[in-house]
């Protein structure tokens, strides 16, 4: 019967008389810590494994987001290149259609006009609260009591 990983601290305290502390088979005793060892490494590497394979995808990732905003800006200001030379004016060939439609964007002057909305109570969103964990953890630190929240000190595993 092949002992699961989660078992075998079970099974090695079976090893060891309760009363006397002495232990009742030395052999399986070496066999199951060595077991239990090379059980907890594996997933100790299979961790660093993951946790190495993730940063490389994210490094990736942010570099194919780098060149996704290169190419984006490239295309805008080739558009707006574009605008400039053709003034409105349509282009067509055999492979591309220029045209024109009209649009609509609304244009704020958000320094005079936030203070006229906040006495006027018109045209502004408004989020959510949320809350300031870092405030609180600090209030908490400094002996302060707030009510339906707390410290709690957490255990975090580091493997190297």
């Amino acid at each position: 019967m092949s002992l699961k990983l989660y078992e075998i601290p079970t099974e090695i305290d079976a090893l060891i008389d309760p009363e006397t502390g002495e232990i009742t088979d030395a052999e399986k005793l070496t066999e199951l810590v060595k077991r239990f060892n090379n059980g907890v490494e594996w997933l100790a590497l299979e961790v660093k494994n993951s946790l190495a394979e993730a940063d490389a995808l994210k490094k990736e990732k942010d570099a194919f987001a780098q060149r996704e905003k290169v190419a984006s800006n490239r295309a805008k200001n080739l558009k707006n290149y574009l605008s400039y030379l053709l003034n409105g004016e349509k282009f067509k060939t055999d492979k591309v259609a220029i045209s024109w439609r009209r649009s609509e964007q609304v244009q704020v002057d958000e320094e005079n006009f936030l203070p006229w909305a906040k006495e006027h109570n018109a045209y502004l969103r408004w989020k959510e609260p949320e809350v300031d964990k870092t405030a609180l953890k600090e209030a908490f630190k400094q002996g302060i009591e707030v009510p339906y929240a707390e410290l709690v000190e957490n255990q975090s595993i580091q493997i190297k």
